[in-house]
């Protein structure tokens, strides 16, 4: 009897530890960095699950659903290489190429105002990413100190604040 007891609770604390070791940092509604708390919410496409993953603090998303911006088409992130650069500095080249080892990418949404300057970001990330939250702080207060766009003045009719898109695949950055 007692065996079996002793069974029973090998098996059960075995069961629990392979779920906590199997999940993600992401798979809460909430993630925290150092000292950053990112919020997470699911979204669905056609190609594959994936996850928002965004600072707890930003405001504009919600701002820009109340008040869409126009459709800007002339735009320019200042240096290219210069966000190559971060993700190299913030990750590593080893951690590039273990994350490049799937043909996961990275949608990053720029929150910029009518100066180009980056003021928020949010990260859409396959629902199974191996990224870090505290990867992600990172690499959110380098691009937010280093980067900024380049807008088309004669477009923004009046617009203060801006929704932009880009794709980062890590196999790119090697």
């Amino acid at each position: 009897m007692k065996a079996l007891i002793m069974l029973s609770a090998i098996v059960v604390l075995s069961l629990q530890l392979g779920i906590c070791l199997g999940q993600n940092a992401f798979e809460r509604s909430n993630a925290k960095g150092k000292s950053t708390t990112y919020k997470i919410t699911g979204s669905s496409n056609n190609y594959k699950k994936a996850i928002a993953v965004a600072n707890g603090k930003n405001i504009i998303n919600e701002k820009l659903k109340k008040n869409p911006p126009p459709h800007l088409t002339n735009i320019e992130l200042i240096s290219e290489l210069k966000l190559n650069n971060i993700f190299l500095s913030a990750l590593g080249t080893k951690r590039l190429e273990q994350l490049s080892t799937s043909d996961y990418s990275m949608l990053i949404t720029f929150y910029v105002n009518d100066l180009g300057k980056i003021l928020e970001l949010e990260f859409i990330l396959p629902e199974t990413t191996i990224i870090t939250p505290a990867e992600l702080e990172i690499l959110e207060s380098m691009i937010l100190k280093e980067l900024s766009f380049k807008l088309n003045q004669n477009e923004m009719n009046g617009a203060k604040l801006f929704q932009l898109l880009k794709l980062q695949r890590y196999k790119d950055l090697l």
